[in-house]
């Protein structure tokens, strides 16, 4: 019999260590014991999860980076499926509130094989970068081709390999996060693209027909107002694409969000459960 040597040893218990955390992590077992429910929000809060609805207030510490779970509850069939969520945040321009960069952050997690597809364009590791909130809502607001905002060749890079294709559940489709169009190649409104907006009139009912668009184009060289986004009346944004995997039917996911003691937002879709059919998939808190 070999002799099996203390390091190989401890070498199998750290790897153990990690894969129980990374499990961990990935699931809902921070909230056990908890009722949980779809579209709820925690927070870590003095010392332990709470559900953000019963929290006025934060602590007065300028800006802060918090954790935060989202639970998403699925009751069809297909209760172990993919997807993904956009979380959306970003603080409030008040009077004599706390003021940051006029720009979006942009953030992906690594490329899951199970919930992303073509993703032959887009580098496996997206990263992070902060692109001109002008050329975000021109994208995400007013469907302009990503070569013709006014953030340039380099915001054409950046939001291409940021946006990536999710698969449609059991209809073998893959379907990108910056899509325009329908299953069809028909133009529609409401799409994907429309839903990483910060305007919550196009989240709902959906982008205005290209010929509008044009027109406010023309405006805007009179009234700049006439191109107005989404993101004009925030700072420090942040949009982040992160997938889950669901498991007898819930899946909670974890991500991080810089805020104020208030007048910061934060929105949630599940884009998801758009692939699958639903039209309203966004949740909003704010305070």
């Amino acid at each position: 019999m070999k002799r099996i040597s203390f390091l190989a040893v401890c070498v199998a218990i750290l790897g153990l260590a990690t894969t129980s955390l990374d499990t961990a992590y990935a699931g809902c077992e921070m909230l056990t014991g908890r009722a949980l429910s779809d579209k709820q929000l925690w927070i870590n809060f003095a010392g332990g999860w709470r559900d953000f609805k019963e929290i006025g207030e934060l602590p007065q510490s300028g800006q802060r980076k918090i954790a935060f779970i989202y639970v998403i509850q699925r009751m069809e069939t297909d209760v172990n499926s993919t997807g993904a969520v956009v979380i959306k945040s970003g603080r409030k321009n008040v009077p004599g509130g706390v003021r940051g960069p006029d720009t979006v952050h942009l953030v992906r997690d690594q490329a899951s094989v199970k919930a992303y597809c073509e993703m032959t364009k887009n580098s496996e590791l997206f990263a992070r970068r902060a692109v001109n909130k002008k050329a975000y809502d021109e994208y995400h607001d007013y469907d302009f081709g990503e070569d013709r905002t006014s953030g340039g060749a380099e915001f054409a890079t950046t939001i291409k390999d940021f946006h990536i294709g999710l698969k449609r559940g059991g209809l073998a489709q893959c379907v990108r996060t910056d899509s325009s169009t329908d299953s069809r190649g028909q133009w529609i409104p409401q799409n994907m693209r429309s839903q990483f907006s910060f305007d919550k009139s196009i989240v709902d009912s959906g982008m205005s027909p290209h010929w509008a668009t044009g027109g406010r184009v023309i405006a805007a060289w009179v009234i700049p107002s006439a191109l107005a986004g989404g993101s004009d009346g925030f700072n420090s944004q942040r949009s982040e694409i992160k997938s889950y995997e669901i498991r007898d039917g819930l899946a909670c996911v974890k991500f991080f969000a810089s805020t104020a003691r208030r007048d910061f937002i934060i929105r949630i879709n599940d884009l998801g459960a758009r692939v699958s059919g639903s039209l309203f998939t966004e949740t909003r808190w704010e305070r």
